[in-house]
């Protein structure tokens, strides 16, 4: 879950771009199998979830089109601590999405 600001900026011809960042809650899991290769029959699986407070930051660009559908891409990075079986792991890391929306207020 993000929360934060974001600052839009219209440009000619419909165009927007926009920055945005703020504080995150990132959840992470971690699944481990350990299976007896020797046998093949003997099978154990553990897991351990975790959640933790960082940070995210984001831009991208879009285009208005009829005056209300909006289409672009957005890249956001985030990171954040989590703690796996007693070691601090990163959560987080580069995405990159489409915007596809609707906008009630367009011009």
């Amino acid at each position: 879950m993000n929360l934060g600001l974001k600052k839009i900026w219209l440009l000619p011809k419909n165009w927007n771009i926009y920055v945005a960042g703020g504080g995150a809650v990132i959840y992470g899991g971690v699944e481990i199998t350990r299976e007896d290769n020797l046998s093949g029959y003997y099978r154990d699986t553990d897991d351990e979830d975790g959640v933790g407070l960082g940070y995210w930051g984001a831009f991208g660009i879009y285009k208005t089109l009829w005056r209300h559908f909006n289409l672009g891409v957005d890249v956001r990075y985030s990171d954040a601590k989590i703690k796996h079986y007693d070691e601090n792991r990163n959560a987080g890391g580069f995405h990159i999405g489409l915007i596809l929306g609707y906008c009630w207020d367009a011009e």
